[in-house]
Order: C-alpha cells, then sequence, then structure tokens
C-alpha cells in the first residue's frame, strides 16, 4: 500500500545509490541591502521548499511545535498519516540522527545548478550531508553533517526541521529491503515527498 501511494507522488527511476554522499541542499539568496552592522542580508531555504512551490505553487503547512526535533516529529506523524512510513521504523533511525548531528564546515560553495534555481541572486549550497565510517547499510554507523555557519545563523527553525525530515526519510527508504522500489529512491524524489508531506491534507 505504501508502494502504490508513493508511485502516486512519484514515477519510479533507475538510479541506485550507497549509504555514502546523500547531499541536503539549500537556496541561499542574497538580498541585496545590509543589516544594522553592515553584513549581507541573506534568506536561505531548504531545496525541497524552494522546488517545490516553483513547481507546485501549494500553501507550506510548517508544524506549530517550537522546538526543531519535535517539529520533524509531527512530520513524521504526518508521513505516517498518509501511509507514506511505519513509525516503528523510522522512530529508531531519528533517535539515532538526534545523536549523530555533526556540525562542521561542509564548504558551502557553490553547487551547479540542479535546474531548480535560476536567478543572480541566489544559488545551491550543501547543508547536510550522510556520511558512514562502514561501506554498510546499517544506518547505525552513519553520521549527520550540518554546515555549522548556515545552521547557526541563517537556517530558521522551520528550516533546520525540513532539512532533518529530509535526511531522515532518504535513510529510511534507502534502508528498506522489503520493496525494491524504496531502492531506486532519489533525493529529487525524496524532496518531493517531504513537499508533499508539507502541503497535503492530514487525516486526523
Amino acid at each position: 500500500m505504501k508502494c502504490f501511494l508513493l508511485i502516486l507522488f512519484l514515477s519510479c527511476s533507475g538510479f541506485s545509490y550507497t549509504v555514502r554522499g546523500n547531499g541536503g541542499f539549500l537556496v541561499m539568496c542574497q538580498s541585496g541591502k545590509v543589516d544594522i552592522n553592515g553584513k549581507p542580508i541573506i534568506s536561505v531555504e531548504v531545496l525541497d521548499i524552494f522546488e517545490g512551490n516553483k513547481k507546485y505553487k501549494r500553501s507550506v503547512k510548517y508544524s506549530i511545535r517550537t522546538e526543531v526535533f519535535a517539529k520533524v516529529q509531527e512530520y513524521i506523524e504526518r508521513a505516517e498519516k498518509l501511509q507514506m512510513i511505519d513509525s516503528n521504523k523510522i522512530n529508531p533511525i531519528f533517535e539515532h540522527l538526534k545523536n549523530n548531528l555533526v556540525l562542521r564546515n561542509l564548504s558551502f560553495a557553490k553547487i551547479d545548478d540542479l535546474g531548480s534555481v535560476q536567478s543572480s541572486k541566489c544559488s545551491l549550497v550543501l547543508g547536510g550531508l550522510q556520511k558512514t565510517a562502514k561501506n554498510t547499510a546499517d544506518y547505525t554507523f552513519l553520521k549527520y553533517n550540518l554546515d555549522n555557519y548556515l545552521w547557526q545563523n541563517h537556517l530558521s527553525e522551520d528550516q533546520k526541521a525540513v532539512l532533518l525530515f529530509h535526511e531522515l526519510l532518504y535513510t529510511n527508504y534507502m534502508l528498506e529491503k522489503s520493496d525494491a522500489f524504496y531502492l531506486d529512491i532519489t533525493s529529487e524524489e525524496v524532496r518531493a515527498l517531504v513537499y508533499t508531506v508539507l502541503t497535503s491534507h492530514v487525516p486526523h
């Protein structure tokens, strides 16, 4: 049933991947203005939201919870109600993610445009990166690297939660071995799923 519902949102791809190197992309835009301290005013948005708004123009319903992990938990609850995930499988991964976030410099240089960012004032940057200590599909070896500068200075609590939710969904689908559909899911498709969760009417 989950696979059927996901196929309604996505078209299956032949792309395969390993545990290494999934990037959490952000869109960083220069406003052309400066703050009271003379620093450039920059806006940063998770690519899932930026891309979804350009393609589908739906109303994004951010969680009203205040803490980042609590927001992510709400998105997990929404996704389960939409029959996209099994919380019994994803919650242990979420607990691992909470305890394995690493803030570091990811050298957020401009990345080649994926086709979604077409503006001289905006560029695609890397906000998060999954890495593993071993060549294995065991999620307990995963570390979730976040760009320290962007996380601390430019990402709102809402955007932080969306970025973590993206990484969580990617890990969940990547490690799901019971259905071959999940083994072919791409980051682009995960972004579409994240946008779907944040814009869909969720049954009570």
